[in-house]
């Protein structure tokens, strides 16, 4: 992926002897082992740190990328048969959730980028116009940035959102470093989104398909996420 570039940039900065060990990590259900689905030791000390790191009230580990944390977060904001108003360029675990959980989706299109024709950023007067349009949709789900690194101005967006008394759903997959410079665009941790989804293998440093789930807010609670 583009940001560990494979193993040059754990050896770089003094990981070789990990790497070198990586498969005595491989270990299953022992104890010390933790439990993914009820974390108390290791694993919930990593989270507890990616909670702190990205200023989160919870964050969760996600195995086999983001698209778990994806559905999560939105079977845990959309009650069965509820409206999600959604990006029509999001990822396609945003189209399996609706399926999963028999929510009708609200298409909102994003502009195009006239110099490329490419999908550019979703527009708050476009999300606006859908909240007027469906005020039973009970989240709205943004891919920022988008597969050509468009973002939006997702703290508008959230203000919107909020004004509604809906939640908003990020997926932030190859966004994972916005929140670390302030010469980038700013991130959905710090704009005011309700859930974030980052894949952290795509832009910084982690092993392929691993993700995290961060709740910004409490207007979603932890025990909604992990029903």
């Amino acid at each position: 992926m583009p940001g560990h570039k494979g193993s040059d940039l754990y050896r770089r900065y003094g990981y070789g002897d990990f790497l070198d060990q990586i498969m005595a990590f491989d270990v299953t259900e022992i104890h010390g082992a933790d439990n993914l689905f009820q974390a108390e030791g290791v694993l919930k000390q990593v989270q507890d740190k990616y909670a702190r790191l990205y200023g989160s009230q919870s964050s969760y580990l996600l195995v086999n990328g983001s698209s778990g944390g994806i559905m999560a977060s939105i079977l845990a904001s959309v009650p069965p048969g509820g409206q999600l108003i959604m990006a029509r360029n999001c990822h396609k675990a945003v189209f399996h959730a609706t399926r999963l959980g028999r929510i009708q989706p609200v298409f909102v299109y994003p502009g195009i980028h006239q110099e490329f024709g490419i999908a550019g950023p979703l527009s708050p007067e476009a999300v606006e116009e859908a909240l007027l349009a469906f005020p039973e949709a009970r989240a709205v789900m943004v891919t920022s940035p988008n597969y050509y690194g468009i973002t939006s101005d997702i703290r508008r967006i959230a203000d919107l959102v909020h004004q509604s008394g809906k939640l908003l759903i990020v997926d932030e997959a190859h966004g994972a470093h916005l929140h670390f410079s302030k010469q980038l665009p700013e991130s959905a941790v710090d704009a005011g989104a309700d859930l974030v989804i980052h894949s952290v293998h795509k832009t910084l440093a982690s092993f392929t398909q691993s993700s995290v789930l961060h709740r910004m807010t409490d207007r979603v609670s932890d025990a909604d996420l992990t029903e």
